[in-house]
């Protein structure tokens, strides 16, 4: 096993492979690319050879992030909140590459919510549980 250490904006994370040693062959599908944590993941993951699904809902970073990096990639604008996203990433990975080794679910929201609206449960439930 491999550790890929990624810092950006002071956050470190940290992407655990098995068999890194065949990166070449090795597929990611990454969601939240067009943000910090997930644009230096991609790129730290291309910088070992890995192909990539890259998913976010800029087309434009989205473009200039695939015109960076130095591996194939195939991008998939969308929104997480659609269910069909999940399934169109799966499928975009073995359709352009025959596999898929890691998923990186980076994707996120922000949405400011006052304690006094909405339990931690209800957020929760209404955003992750569907």
């Amino acid at each position: 096993m491999k550790a890929l250490r990624v810092l950006e904006a002071g956050v470190a994370l940290m992407i655990y492979t098995h068999g890194c040693s065949d990166a070449q062959n090795k597929v990611a599908v990454i969601t939240g690319v067009t943000g910090g944590i997930g644009s230096a993941g991609a790129k730290t993951l291309s910088g070992t050879g890995y192909r990539l699904v890259l998913s976010g809902r800029s087309v434009s970073k989205l473009n200039a992030l695939a015109s960076s990096i130095h591996t194939p990639s195939v991008i998939v604008a969308g929104d997480l909140q659609d269910a069909s996203i999940p399934e169109t990433l799966l499928s975009k990975a073995i359709e352009n590459f025959g596999r898929c080794d890691i998923c990186l679910n980076n994707g996120g929201i922000l949405e400011p919510v006052h304690s006094h609206q909405c339990s931690a449960l209800q957020f929760v439930s209404n955003h992750h549980l569907r």
